[in-house]
């Protein structure tokens, strides 16, 4: 891998979602065994990185980046902007809803490419914060997002049905704290 050789490409048509939907394929079978089940691992794929799912997704402003190291794609992004209010003010976040990598790509300090990525849509978005949801077992992926500044905001289960529950952080950082 040379990290100028890493590119991202937006998914807009039926061969980047083909893309993404293999690739999640892979990396949730190669990754999430360790923390949840494989009847959920494939409830969960079809559910949220099916065809139909991810069609849905960018029909409601979400933004699928695969993510490719020369000829070979070894991961994928999915952001959204969110206008969201609180007691005192308005706020544009950038909802980070995935960040997945192949397995021979983890540990090698690529996830700074993503992240650069990342803040980039956020300021493309005119976003002030990146929030993201991160299963509490993942503890790699727990202290890669405390590396780049976030922070746990609160614990959340999410009933996703057929009796799975998602059991959550979520962890968010300001643009200002946010330095890939």
């Amino acid at each position: 891998m040379v990290e100028d050789d890493i590119s991202f490409i937006e998914v807009k048509d039926d061969i980047g979602i083909t893309g993404v939907c293999s690739l999640a394929e892979t990396i949730w079978y190669e990754f999430f065994p360790s923390i949840i089940s494989l009847d959920q691992i494939e409830y969960m794929l079809k559910k949220f990185l099916s065809r139909e799912a991810i069609e849905k997704d960018i029909k409601n402003g979400y933004r699928y980046f695969l993510c490719k190291d020369g000829r070979e794609y070894i991961g994928f992004i999915s952001v959204q902007p969110k206008q969201e209010w609180n007691s005192i003010s308005a706020a544009r976040r950038l909802f980070l809803s995935k960040l997945y990598l192949v397995q021979e790509y983890r540990g090698v300090h690529l996830c700074s490419r993503l992240m650069k990525k990342i803040r980039q849509l956020a300021e493309e978005s005119r976003c002030t914060e990146i929030y993201l949801t991160v299963n509490k077992y993942n503890s790699h992926a727990i202290d890669v997002y405390y590396h780049y500044g976030f922070r746990n905001e609160k614990s959340v289960e999410t009933d996703i049905g057929n009796g799975f529950i998602m059991d959550d952080y979520v962890m968010s950082c300001s643009l200002e704290n946010f330095n890939p």
